[in-house]
């Protein structure tokens, strides 16, 4: 009986013992498991972690390579940019050459230029905020050339008084231009805006045109001047010169610097007999010269309006009148015939220099 029971309980110790020793091994096995399926966590973390890198370094790249070729059409556009610039130059050269061999030359003489035009017409806006502003803002323009500047109205009169006496629509600039004419900005002492009695530019001048009315009221120092006036006026916006011309002509006028005595004498001429006669003038003096107007803006060089001698005007006025000068008054801007390839290299510094 007593080996019975010994048996028995051998028995359940060795059950116990192989119990314990499955369970440890399970329990280790378990570990292992474990530590494997956090390593494959780990690098499946670390290859989502790679991932976004890699992408992050190809943008990068993509954006780079995009940077070089935005930069490369830049460039190309720059030199694009500047050899057509180079290239228009050169023909507005030409053009400005060409037209200078229908002028005839007077040495030491001022280049003869008129200008007849109408205020705030597109044509004549773009001439005198192209060739004409280009050659009066550049220096020496003015010891070469003596411009007049004639303002046409938009028809021979705007309306008739009970009197039937004209009315023109440009007194108030023609008295402006006067005033300007002979006093330039200095406000003249407050002189009178109709009189001549200050202007002593009578001349016998076989340059001048056939009959020329405008002489008398004109000094050649303050054509500059009359320029300006004349590019403010067309730096308005056309519907509100249409609406009030006379406050564009008296802003202008104050914009020169002109006090509120020279610029109250302006508006007593525009207002007075003398003002229609200074308009009036202009007037004539378009109807005046041959061959007749047919368009606006109109020129003359020296007397002479042609179509090459009009393509001249329109592509460079300094360089025809640097074209047809001979004295010794002649601008440092000019280019000498003998000289083309030193100026095109200024002209390419200059271009380069706006870009």
């Amino acid at each position: 009986m007593f080996r019975i029971r010994m048996t028995i309980l051998f028995c359940l110790a060795t059950a116990a013992a192989h119990l314990l020793l499955f369970a440890a091994h399970d329990v280790q096995g378990q570990a292992v498991n474990s530590d494997s399926d956090s390593h494959i966590n780990n690098m499946a973390i670390e290859g989502e972690e790679e991932q976004p890198h890699e992408q992050q370094q190809q943008l990068l790249q993509e954006e780079q390579q995009q940077l070089l070729q935005e930069e490369q059409q830049q460039r190309e556009m720059v030199e694009y940019t500047r050899h057509r610039e180079l290239d228009q130059l050169r023909q507005r050269r030409k053009e400005a050459e060409e037209a200078a061999t229908k002028v005839d030359t007077f040495k030491n003489k001022k280049v003869k230029i008129e200008l007849y035009y109408m205020p705030q017409c597109p044509g004549c806006r773009q001439l005198i905020t192209s060739s004409f502003s280009e050659a009066f803002h550049t220096p020496g323009f003015s010891d070469m050339a003596d411009v007049t500047f004639v303002s046409y109205g938009n028809a021979h009169h705007t309306k008739t008084t009970t009197n039937g006496k004209r009315i023109f629509d440009n007194v108030l600039e023609a008295c402006a231009l006067h005033y300007i004419g002979i006093h330039g900005d200095d406000n003249g002492g407050g002189g009178d805006a109709g009189s001549d009695a200050t202007d002593t530019t009578t001349t016998t001048d076989t340059t001048d045109s056939t009959n020329n009315l405008l002489s008398r009221h004109k000094n050649n120092q303050h054509q500059d001047t009359q320029f300006r006036y004349i590019e403010c006026i067309d730096q308005f916006p056309r519907s509100r010169y249409s609406r009030k011309a006379h406050q564009v002509d008296i802003d202008c006028a104050k914009a020169l610097g002109l006090t509120n005595t020279a610029i109250s004498s302006i508006e007593e001429c525009a207002a007075s007999e003398r003002g229609h006669e200074l308009a009036h003038r202009m007037v004539k003096q378009a109807d005046s010269i041959t061959p007749r107007i047919n368009y606006y803006p109109w020129t003359l060089v020296n007397n002479v309006h042609d179509e090459d001698i009009e393509k001249g005007v329109w592509a460079s006025l300094f360089h025809l009148v640097c074209n047809v000068y001979i004295g010794s008054e002649r601008s440092e801007h000019c280019i000498a015939d003998d000289d083309d390839d030193s100026g095109d290299i200024h002209e390419e510094d200059d271009i380069m220099d706006q870009l």
